[in-house]
């Protein structure tokens, strides 16, 4: 008698745990995915939308770096949305099923969008689109992202081929502690860095690339004064979305802060966009984004040429 009350245990546990490992009787959980051409910051905000517009309920957050989860109910039906960084300029996103009465019909037509949207908004260049200034094509190509550790926590920049041997130049701040860097290019395609400078004071740094060198931004380019209200572009990688082109407005005078000079500008400024290079309307190197102000990411400061030019006369 006892060892059939064990026995049943046993297959009553087995069973418990074959339910947590597989689901519910009837459900699929293996997602659908696809790795679409778009940056992770642009996938998410489409993808958000096309929800809300189609009557979904949808919230989501950080899961990790470089990964957001989009938690999705209509009705008795819940997914889940994950979108992943593939590249910098590539994203994977996977669907799954959290119940077993899916409805099959509201699935493709999320794909379908996506898949429309990447037709329309197709350009010759996966990173500039077309109401940019025509001299950023060949500068996009001297962008770079840039990934490292520091103390265990992952940073990301941004920074930009300069003419001078196969140099990148780039912000200071987080890279304190920072030894391997992962280069990508315009591209897709991946190389090592080594931080051969790095001036706290003036936050810039020089970082040597283990890799050819096909294009770079000229020196001999570039402006130490603008004037107020003057436009200028800059052109990084934020958000892990390389290529991001944003355009502001030179706000006030040039300040000196120690031995740094710094432009205050009303350009949006995200995360990773510090060392993104800066442009004039006619293409000339203007500075380097440091930052934004605090607590708003409308508002940014870039450091001007002149204290890039005073760094590389210290070489």
């Amino acid at each position: 008698m006892y060892s059939k009350l064990i026995f049943k245990c046993i297959i009553f546990a087995f069973a418990v745990c074959m339910v947590f490992i597989t689901g519910p009787a009837g459900a699929d959980y293996k997602p659908d995915e696809k790795v679409l051409p778009l940056p992770t910051v642009e996938l998410e905000i489409i993808i958000i939308r096309w929800l809300f517009d189609n009557g979904f309920d949808a919230s989501h957050n950080t899961a990790a770096y470089n990964q957001t989860l989009i938690m999705v109910r209509k009705g008795d039906n819940k997914w889940q949305i994950t979108v992943t960084a593939f590249s910098p300029l590539a994203s994977r996103v996977s669907v799954t099923c959290l119940n077993n009465n899916e409805d099959k019909t509201e699935l493709p037509g999320l794909w379908a969008y996506l898949d429309m949207y990447i037709q329309d908004e197709g350009t010759n260049s996966p990173f500039i689109s077309e109401s940019a200034p025509e001299f950023f094509r060949p500068y996009s190509e001297s962008v770079v992202c840039i990934k490292g550790t520091n103390h265990k926590e992952p940073v990301q920049f941004t920074g930009f081929i300069l003419d001078r041997d196969d140099i990148v130049i780039s912000t200071a701040h987080d890279l304190e502690g920072v030894r391997n860097l992962e280069i990508t290019f315009y591209n897709g395609k991946k190389t090592t860095g080594t931080i051969i400078r790095s001036d706290h004071e003036k936050d810039l740094s020089l970082i040597k690339i283990n890799s050819a060198i096909k294009s770079s931004i000229s020196l001999k380019k570039g402006r130490t004064l603008l004037n107020d209200n003057e436009t200028v572009y800059s052109i990084g990688c934020p958000m892990n979305s390389n290529g991001k082109v944003h355009s502001g407005l030179i706000d006030g005078t040039i300040k000196r802060i120690n031995s740094v000079f710094l432009w205050q500008a009303q350009i949006e400024t995200r995360p990773g966009s510090s060392g993104s290079p800066v442009f004039d309307a006619e293409g000339n190197l203007v500075g380097v984004v440091k930052g934004s102000y605090r607590g708003t990411e409308s508002i940014g400061f870039i450091i001007s040429m002149r204290t890039v030019l005073d760094l590389l006369q210290e070489l």
